[in-house]
């Protein structure tokens, strides 16, 4: 009876322990274009944002980058060009730009879709364990590559501010 408990005990031990599952694949969506406004010279410093529909969802939600040092805004150059590049773990249906002037409204352009067969794999390498040779006293490993996340580029998107 406590052989069979140990011997259950080690075998979870192993599976709650083992090696870590490897998470999904993330998004990287890279968008660049530019803003429009009637009568404006200078369009610097303008904020832009992306959000992001998920499929079976009607709402656009605000896309916050799935890592710390991932800034989820970026500002326009003089000219209203911009270029914000965001990854996220939950897989996109479409996009969305979004404008942010202080004490106005956010402007949002239209819609575009991710078409998840454009995606462009973004690989790592990884160190591969393989069977324990001569009783466990050498372990066998190889390099490996897998991939973690897609990138979506998104070029010449324009949105224009009424007011």
């Amino acid at each position: 009876m406590r052989l069979s408990r140990l011997i259950i005990g080690i075998f979870l031990g192993i599976l709650t322990f083992g090696v870590a599952p490897t998470p999904p694949p993330y998004s990287r969506f890279v968008v660049d274009g530019s803003i429009t406004r009637p009568g404006a010279n200078d369009l610097s410093g303008i904020g832009i944002i992306l959000l992001g529909q998920m499929p079976q969802d009607s709402v656009f939600r605000i896309l916050k980058g799935r890592t710390e040092g991932e800034s989820s805004i970026a500002l326009t150059d003089p000219m209203g060009a911009f270029a914000i590049s965001l990854s996220s773990w939950e897989r996109m249906d479409s996009l969305k730009i979004g404008v942010i002037i202080l004490d106005m409204p956010t402007v949002t352009g239209p819609s575009f879709k991710v078409d998840s067969s454009l995606g462009i794999e973004i690989t790592e390498q990884y160190e591969a364990r393989g069977e324990p040779v001569c009783g466990g006293c050498i372990v066998n490993s190889e390099t490996k590559e897998r991939v973690v996340g897609y990138s979506y580029y998104f070029s010449n998107k324009t949105v224009s501010i009424p007011f």
